[in-house]
């Protein structure tokens, strides 16, 4: 995404020196943008992109200086967040953060805090964060030119720089002299079925927003010529398809925006080619009852419907650079009809009772589909509040109830069993068991005890049961120096469906797991960030969690480390959005049917 601010090297005042568009930043220095270079705070949330390069880990802390809506210097400044930078050479980081509810505009301070080194930041990109999915700032339409549409066209502040201003400019006649102003990507179409025209597509910047920008031609025209002109936010790449005579074949994994060019007589309706679900429906020119009349309409729709007076046809694929992510009924998935049905078990108020169904529940699909799903849930030990945990009957329910992840706990027996279970014993689970480490008993001696009240699963049983259909969160607990031995267990693309888990400072295994290709999760507690112990320990992890009921400076402090964290561990409703609304981007739950409502089936 292009900066809302100017390059540091040539716009930011402040000590240090300019090295080409980037800056060299000493130890307790910082640096500024010029004051007319203040911005809109928007939705205040922002996210802040740099590549630099440290000799040593650093820290780079932001602050915002504050204006008003005119622009004017208050001279009041609140600090934002600190960002930790580890060491290397062209490094790149990304990071999100939230402005303060205080005034309508800002502009950032950087400055390396007496905790940090020298830094040479070669690139500083801040931007307003994308919202998820393709947004419309404007839809412009405009009448044919033998009606005077005009020469210019005005965006103002209808629409935002980086976005991908899209225009179709249309033709009665072929081979119109119009063209698109420099600097625009177009296509140009001389025959179109006897129409003519062009699409034209760029991003916006400020400059496209200060003036008037010029569509058609200086030579005047008896033909009917016309534009529609989008501004849409949200598109990270897009494919110009210019105009056509035939009806287009749409690539349906995109969106696609789409204009059809039409000349009829007055007798006739105004034609809808776009289906009922189309957004951004915008005319350029109008439907006369006294002659035949030409028309432009475009749409964001991925189908056409053919209808009469359409005489050719132009569409830009769009790919969202911040999808929107899918959708999540909670509780719910679809079961699909596949012709037969199988009689499932499941719990209903404490009681086994059956229900029919043609498909397990599937979970997240993999990883990166979990972690791109804001407040994506994992359940703990399948549900240990809600359900005896670490039993078959938890992770049932806590599939049926719609969790896509699942967190196991497991051990392995004195004569080689791995199976399901936290404590270093089984007292807690069932008083009646020994004060024995599990490691030290057999499985055959495991087998006479429960798991409040339900038998015990082994890990073989689970992976059979869940490992392809549900990401699976593993910690090998007192067992973890034997973590390769798991592995024979695991379904064929383990790999992307399971995250191993520990306390964050075993880095020792964090580093064996990254090491054999495993993305890890470690946990972590308030006071490991108070007394500064993270800063350290959280480096080998690929994701951090930290108790829900953590402070907000203590919640802070973790993002800041700029990994993902995970909310542990949720026992309800109130606790989990306590997390979410604390920076998490999901959560470890146990109170499952206290988030999710009721069971599937």
């Amino acid at each position: 995404m292009a900066s809302v601010f100017p390059v540091i090297g040539s716009w930011w005042v402040g000590k240090g020196y300019r090295v080409g568009d980037g800056k060299y930043i000493e130890l307790g220095s910082s640096s500024t943008p010029w004051e007319t270079a203040a911005s809109s705070v928007g939705t205040r949330k922002w996210t802040a992109e740099i590549i630099y390069t440290s000799g040593d880990d650093n820290q780079l802390a932001m602050r915002a200086n504050w204006f008003t809506a005119d622009k004017g210097k208050t001279n009041k400044q609140d600090f934002i967040v600190t960002w930790n930078l580890p060491a290397g050479v062209s490094r790149a980081m990304k990071f999100e953060f939230e402005l303060p509810g205080n005034y309508p505009m800002w502009t950032p301070s950087v400055a390396v805090p007496n905790t940090g080194h020298d830094i040479n930041i070669a690139k500083l990109d801040i931007y307003e964060t994308p919202e998820p999915g393709l947004k419309v700032n404007l839809s412009g339409g405009r009448g044919s030119e033998a009606e005077g549409f005009g020469t210019y066209y005005l965006l103002g502040d209808r629409a935002k720089v980086g976005d991908l201003l899209v225009v179709f400019y249309a033709s009665q006649y072929g081979n119109t002299k119009a063209r698109p102003p420099a600097g625009w990507d177009f296509r140009y179409t001389k025959d179109a079925g006897g129409r003519s025209g062009y699409v034209a597509v760029k991003r916006c910047t400020a400059e496209d927003l200060d003036k008037n920008i010029k569509f058609n031609s200086d030579s005047p025209t008896e033909a009917r010529e016309n534009f529609i002109l989008y501004s849409i936010g949200g598109v990270s790449k897009y494919t110009i398809h210019q105009w056509q005579p035939n009806i287009p074949i749409l690539d349906t994994t995109k969106k696609n925006l789409v204009a059809v060019q039409y000349h009829v007589y007055s007798s006739l309706k105004e034609p809808v080619w776009y289906s009922p679900d189309a957004q951004n429906v915008t005319t350029g020119g109008k439907r006369l009852t006294s002659g035949s009349w030409s028309m432009t309409i475009g749409a964001i729709s991925n189908s056409v419907n053919e209808t009469f007076g359409a005489r050719a046809y132009a569409w830009v694929e769009l790919e969202e650079s911040n999808p929107a992510p899918p959708e999540i009924k909670m509780p719910g998935v679809e079961i699909v009809d596949s012709g037969s049905s199988n009689l499932v078990f499941v719990y209903r108020n404490n009681e086994l009772a059956p229900a029919t169904m043609r498909a397990v529940p599937r979970g997240y699909s993999d990883i990166y589909t979990m972690l791109g799903t804001r407040g994506f849930l994992v359940a703990h030990r399948g549900g240990s509040v809600s359900w005896p945990e670490a039993s078959m009957r938890a992770y049932t329910n806590a599939v049926m109830y719609g969790a896509g992840a699942l967190e196991v706990s497991c051990q392995k027996t004195k004569d080689g069993v791995w199976f399901l279970n936290h404590d270093r014993t089984l007292q807690r689970v069932d008083k009646s068991a020994p004060d024995t480490p599990v490691t030290e008993m057999t499985w055959a001696e495991i087998k006479k005890y429960t798991t409040i009240g339900e038998p015990f699963m082994t890990v073989e049983e689970y992976f059979s049961a869940y490992g392809s259909s549900h990401i699976t969160v593993l910690d090998p607990k007192y067992s973890a120096a034997q973590w390769q031995d798991l592995k024979k267990f695991f379904p064929t693309d383990a790999q992307g469906r399971i995250i191993w888990k520990f306390s964050i400072d075993a880095g020792w295994l964090a580093n064996q797991w990254k090491s054999d290709g495993w993305k890890c999760w470690g946990y972590s507690y308030p006071d490991q960030v108070t007394d500064g112990r993270i800063n350290e320990w959280h480096k080998p992890w690929d994701y951090i969690g930290m108790s829900w009921e953590a402070s907000d400076e203590v919640w802070r402090r973790t993002t800041a480390l700029g990994k993902p964290v995970w909310a542990h561990i949720c026992p309800t409703r109130q606790a989990y959005d306590d997390g979410l609304a604390k920076g998490a981007i999901g959560c470890m739950v146990s109170g499952v049917a206290n988030i999710y409502s009721d069971s599937l089936v």
